[in-house]
């Protein structure tokens, strides 16, 4: 028996989990649609590239403790669920000390980096020790939020998602509260940004210790517990992690410095633009992956592989079904929603929406079962596949820029040719050859989603026939949720059935179940 006692609470901990989630979602979507326009307006678009280039970069510098925490992730979990409270220990003091130790490693790097930003990328001369100092902070920010990331791992043995989620929404709303307060009482400027990020994430670090601390408080970074046998495992896991995240971030990110470097700093603020919801979707797919991954963790401590690969398969097809009409929602009314958030210059988009968003829906299905290569242990194939469909998306963009005309169109047809080969043949093969069951057991809840999309579209576009959209950003939004609720409700009756309706209940407090019982 583990260190995590049984709780009868556990399951219904997934419905405090899931709102939590959504309303991290949401503030994160509402501060992207917000933030892109106010920073536009304040420092001019050419200005504006450096932000969304500065997070990219610290996406690749950051993969390296982004990894080791995920490794530690998994092992501490499966210990607080098998092991004794030594082991917990020993693995949590000796993640933390190497932790430590990368981040005493990588910041200089980061500042060597930082130094030269400005001399890679496309920048404006006038602004070179401005973009230094975003980078430098931003890139750092990344670091201590890596180390706050560590405390919340024991989190996860209990499901208490929702606490993390807390850390995680205060992180955000001060963030953009220091940025609108700094621009409000100066001049705006780059280095404010990254002096936002680095005060929040300082206050995260903080906010995931203490958290941690409430629910373990015997859980602490003792010097005498350190084992070097555990870092062995744990850093054999995160080389191969490292090598999936780098893979991962030759897709999305790749695109968008590749079109700095080939298209120019215009080109690459504009491509941002259907980046940051791209981006915003696979947050969005991250925090429901969230909500299952402590039932996986359970279900493959006690050696349950059949409720596995049920908990995976109804998880695909409930994302499918949340996800399958906002994509067609904003495929459909592209122009009208780009006009209405950035204005009509970049109505040019819609056709570079539409090729990255027609097969997301399968593809982000697959976030679900992300994190199961590293609980089985068998991330290296993963990684390779990942890498693999990364360099496809660099060769392809790369061909497209320098031989044909395509601009971006050609930089969104190689990212959703590699990405979907990756996400709806690869992936969907590999994970179920790690949990020991049928090659074909997660096409099916791919197949579902890409029925919820076409059908999403048809309606959609019968809708645009009946209805004009108003050129309020607010007022969208107000008829996408009223259509979203209908949507919802039609469409889990025909989703959900048998064994899905049952587990989707049994993550529910008693009267939401009774509820969506009687819905479904």
């Amino acid at each position: 028996m583990g260190v995590s006692e049984p709780d009868p609470e556990f399951s219904k901990r997934a419905m405090s989990n899931l709102i939590t989630e959504v309303l991290y979602v949401v503030i994160a979507a509402v501060i992207g649609l917000v933030m892109v326009p106010y920073y536009i307006d304040e420092l001019g678009m050419v200005a504006y590239a450096i932000v969304p280039l500065a997070t990219s970069v610290t996406s690749y510098v950051m993969i390296i403790a982004d990894s080791f925490c995920s490794s530690v992730n998994r092992f501490l979990v499966v210990s607080l669920e098998r092991g004794s409270e030594d082991e917990v220990r020993a693995i949590f003091s000796t993640s933390m000390f190497s932790i430590l130790r990368i981040v005493l490693i990588v910041m200089p790097i980061m500042a060597i980096l930082a130094y030269l930003s400005p001399m890679i990328f496309d920048a404006p001369d006038s602004s070179f020790w401005a973009v230094r100092s975003l980078f430098l902070m931003v890139l750092w920010s990344a670091l201590i939020v890596a180390v706050g990331s560590c405390f919340n791992n024991a989190l996860i043995a209990k499901n208490k998602i929702y606490s993390i989620n807390i850390a995680r929404i205060s992180y955000l709303v001060l963030q953009v509260g220091f940025i609108v307060l700094l621009f409000s009482f100066g001049a705006p400027k780059l280095e404010y940004i990254g002096l936002a990020y680095l005060i929040s994430s300082l206050f995260y670090l903080v906010v995931s210790y203490v958290l941690m601390k409430l629910d373990f408080p015997w859980l602490g970074i003792l010097l005498r517990s350190r084992d070097p046998a555990y870092l062995r495992d744990i850093d054999r896991l995160s080389v191969w992690s490292i090598v999936n995240r780098v893979g991962s971030l030759l897709s999305l990110q790749a695109s968008l410095i590749m079109t700095n470097l080939f298209l120019g700093a215009y080109d690459e603020g504009s491509f941002s633009l259907v980046v940051s919801l791209v981006s915003m979707i696979s947050t969005a797919c991250m925090a429901i992956a969230n909500v299952f991954n402590p039932f996986l963790f359970r279900y493959y401590s006690l050696d349950d592989t059949g409720s596995m690969v049920d908990t995976g398969r109804m998880g695909m097809r409930f994302l499918s079904l949340l996800l399958a009409m906002p994509l067609a929602f904003v495929c459909i009314f592209s122009q009208e929603l780009l006009t209405a958030w950035v204005g009509p210059e970049y109505v040019f988009l819609d056709d570079v929406i539409w090729v990255m968003f027609m097969f997301l829906t399968m593809q982000s299905s697959m976030s679900i079962l992300d994190v199961v290569p590293t609980i089985t242990l068998r991330i290296k194939g993963m990684a390779l596949i990942t890498v693999g469909f990364g360099i496809l998306n660099l060769i392809l963009a790369t061909l497209f820029c320098l031989f044909t005309d395509w601009g971006l169109m050609g930089v969104a047809v190689a990212w959703a040719i590699s990405m979907t080969l990756r996400g709806c043949v690869a992936y969907p093969i590999y994970i179920s050859w790690t949990m020991g069951t049928d090659r074909r057991s997660f096409f099916g809840p791919q197949f579902v989603g890409a029925i919820l999309f076409i059908v999403s579209v048809f309606m959609m576009y019968v809708l645009s026939m009946v209805i004009t959209m108003p050129t309020s950003l607010i007022s969208i939004i107000l008829i996408f949720i009223v259509i979203y609720v209908v949507y919802l409700l039609i469409s889990m009756r025909f989703v959900f059935r048998g064994k899905d309706k049952e587990m989707l209940l049994t993550f529910m407090p008693d009267r939401i179940s009774e509820l969506i019982a009687r819905i479904i």
